[in-house]
């Protein structure tokens, strides 16, 4: 396949199994398929020797220094790099236009250049940068799947996450979510989680959907992950006046802190944990940036202040405003890495 010739999300892996491409343009409203196929691209790039990557935005103030020096200069860290560059809405103005198109002309083997962005118009895909950057480029379509599309890509999907949704199911979960693939994919995630792997009806798929408390636990673990500490006070303050259950978070807090253990005691392996782990690349970034804070030791920490919730939470003599304490507790340490828990985790177990 030419390197311009035009595929969509769904045949990205195969080209990348052919070769890296210099550049990449995905261009396109629907967030999802962009954003996933862009760490596509930089997962196959690493496994390459393309260590380094480096994010611009064009609406940087600095955005001509910042991409005329990544593009021309040397790195102190890696000799391969990928720049991933976000564009917005792919209005850039000459400068910047003159760069792309330099490197259109005389691109780096040591270099892979990902333009992204939102729909671009006829006139942009006519402009001199655009034209030198398609002539090394692999371009991918992006675009919201409809009809049929939709109903392959969402049956796809779900095999992927491990979910069997009966054809009404199916039907039910596209119907709700039409054009809008990143709460479809989150839905699926929250299924894979919530039931084991016998076909999901319409009706537990409805009463899934409806369930929103459930669905606000999983938040919650991302809101911690992302160190939003005000946005997780306010949830355990709301899912505590809605009555939900303790031992329901944390098992969500069980599974978070041993998910967090494995990825930071193999770190060769993130690839393969993130996919066994159903970790898709949409928060990756999130648990990266957990994993870059916290310490091996204080990751010990959460293991064993969970087994301390776990214990207290099932017992049958625990008050609910402990349980709650506690729960409190394990999220500031996930959340703070100066937390000082040592008083909970000297705690008698029994």
């Amino acid at each position: 396949m030419a390197p311009n010739a035009r595929i969509f999300p769904n045949q990205l892996e195969q080209a990348l199994q052919r070769g890296l491409s210099s550049g990449y343009l995905i261009f396109g409203d629907e967030p999802l398929q962009r954003f996933e196929s862009i760490a596509s691209i930089v997962n196959a790039a690493r496994q390459q020797g393309f260590d380094e990557v480096e994010r611009l935005y064009l609406d940087s103030t600095d955005a001509i220094a910042e991409l005329s020096a990544a593009l021309q200069g040397m790195s102190l860290f890696a000799s391969k790099r990928v720049i991933v560059l976000d564009m917005g809405n792919g209005k850039c103005g000459k400068d910047i236009g003159a760069i792309l198109n330099d490197y259109g002309q005389y691109p780096s083997p040591d270099l892979i250049v990902i333009c992204h962005g939102s729909k671009l118009e006829k006139a942009q895909q006519n402009t001199k940068w655009f034209k030198a950057l398609s002539a090394i480029s692999q371009a991918i379509t992006i675009a919201a799947p409809s009809g049929d599309r939709l109903t392959n890509w969402l049956r796809h999907r779900a095999r992927a996450a491990g979910v069997q949704l009966a054809p009404d199911a199916l039907m039910y979960l596209q119907e709700h979510h039409e054009g809008n693939l990143l709460s479809l994919s989150q839905e699926l995630e929250k299924l894979s989680l919530l039931h084991d792997q016998s076909p999901i009806s319409v009706e537990q798929l409805h009463q899934a959907l409806i369930d929103q408390s459930r669905f606000d636990i999983f938040q919650l673990t991302d809101a911690i992950m992302a160190g939003q500490v005000h946005q997780v006070e306010h949830m355990l303050r709301q899912l505590k006046d809605e009555g939900i259950e303790p031992v329901i978070i944390c098992w969500a807090l069980s599974r978070e802190v041993a998910q967090l253990q494995a990825l930071m005691m193999s770190p060769d392996q993130q690839p393969q944990l993130f996919k066994k782990f159903r970790i898709w690349p949409s928060r990756q970034p999130t648990i990266k940036r957990a994993l870059q804070q916290l310490s091996v030791q204080r990751i010990q920490q959460a293991v064993m202040l969970v087994a301390l919730l776990e214990r207290k939470v099932k017992g049958a003599e625990t008050e609910q405003s402990l349980s709650w304490t506690l729960i409190t507790q394990a999220c500031s340490l996930l959340m703070n890495p100066a937390a000082n828990v040592d008083w909970l985790l000297t705690a008698e177990l029994s």
